[in-house]
This record gives structure tokens, C-alpha cells and sequence, in this order.
């Protein structure tokens, strides 16, 4: 259901301070891409959306591109303190249970594991 998605990419952006389309374009400005990243990461891990998923709705990106936001948002979430409580805001904004944890997200092989291709 990409009203799930579309309602996250709203909170990312207001909270952001970007405009929601921005975050859906291909547009590579820094506090566009941060918010974007950002919402990757909250999409993949909260909701049960797959990257491929994610991918169409913003602009039919590659799946390989969203789990490279995925990764880059989170180093960045560890890394500095004011994304990280940018992140822990939206969450508790959200408010939805974890689909997916870290250690899932990154462990080697999870992706492919669980990633849906159309083999035709």
C-alpha cells in the first residue's frame, strides 16, 4: 500500500524541512538526500515494504540504491548526534512496531534472502 509510504514521506519532509516531492525526486541536494536517506531507512525498517517497493515509489529507483540510503542513513544515525535525534523524534512520532531489525537489515545475505524479483 503505497499510502503507508506516502504518509511517511510526508512526516520525513515536514520534519525535514523539505518539500515531500523532493524527497520522491532524483534531486542529489544534501538536505534532500539526508531526508531521503532518512526516510528509506524508517520505510524499510517499519513497514513491510520491500526495497524494490520502495524503489517505485520514489521515482523507480534500484533496490540496490535503497539499501545503500539504508546503510548510509544509519552510519549517520551512529554517527551524528543530530540526525540521530532527528531519527528517534520520528520514531516516536510514527509510532509503528519494528518489521525489521538492524542486525536483519545488515546481516549478509538477509536482502537477497527477502528481497521479491520478478524472474520472467
Amino acid at each position: 500500500n503505497m499510502t503507508e509510504l506516502r504518509a511517511l514521506a510526508i512526516i520525513v519532509s515536514t520534519r525535514m524541512k523539505v518539500l515531500v516531492e523532493e524527497v520522491i525526486s532524483p534531486s542529489r541536494k544534501g538536505t534532500t538526500s539526508e531526508a531521503r536517506q532518512l526516510f528509506c531507512y524508517l520505510a524499510y525498517k517499519y513497514t513491510k515494504h520491500t526495497q524494490k517497493e520502495i524503489g517505485a515509489f520514489l521515482t523507480n529507483r534500484h533496490h540496490s540504491s535503497i539499501y545503500d540510503s539504508i546503510r548510509k542513513c544509519k552510519n549517520y544515525i551512529d554517527t551524528e548526534p543530530k540526525l540521530r535525534k532527528v531519527h528517534k523524534e520520528l520514531v516516536e512520532l510514527i509510532n509503528l512496531p519494528v518489521v525489521r531489525s538492524d542486525a536483519q537489515i545488515f546481516e549478509r545475505g538477509y536482502n537477497k534472502k527477502h528481497q521479491r524479483f520478478n524472474k520472467k
